[in-house]
């Protein structure tokens, strides 16, 4: 009974409560709370699936760099130029030669 109350009066506030167009123009932008509308969320109690997305981006970048020597190519540009869109993000596509590594390679790191 205490759930179905609680369903009844998130329907009535969800009704209640209109969107304002307005709130979201360029004059009003400062006066909006930034913690109002998270996708994600912030803090400890944020979304879980983006740590799952991150340690899942992290899993793969360990597995390439296992498996393949990575080196610069003639076509990579040195030095980086970075993009004007206020990012650190390059101009151009980062080009880079993957060498798969063998059995030896992996065991024997130690060349002089």
């Amino acid at each position: 009974m205490a759930a179905r109350r609680v369903l009844t009066a998130m329907a009535a506030r969800r009704v209640t409560t209109a969107l304002d167009a307005r709130g979201f123009t360029k004059g009003n932008k400062e006066t909006i709370d930034p913690y109002m509308y998270m996708p994600f969320g912030l803090g400890p109690r944020n979304c879980i699936g983006m740590r799952f997305a991150q340690v899942t981006m992290k899993l793969a970048i360990v597995e390439i760099l296992q498996r393949f020597d990575v080196s610069v190519c003639a076509e990579t540009k040195v030095p980086l130029e970075l993009g004007v869109s206020g990012l650190l993000a390059p101009k151009d596509p980062i080009k880079l030669k993957l060498k798969p590594r063998t059995a030896s390679d992996v065991c024997n790191n130690n060349k002089s």
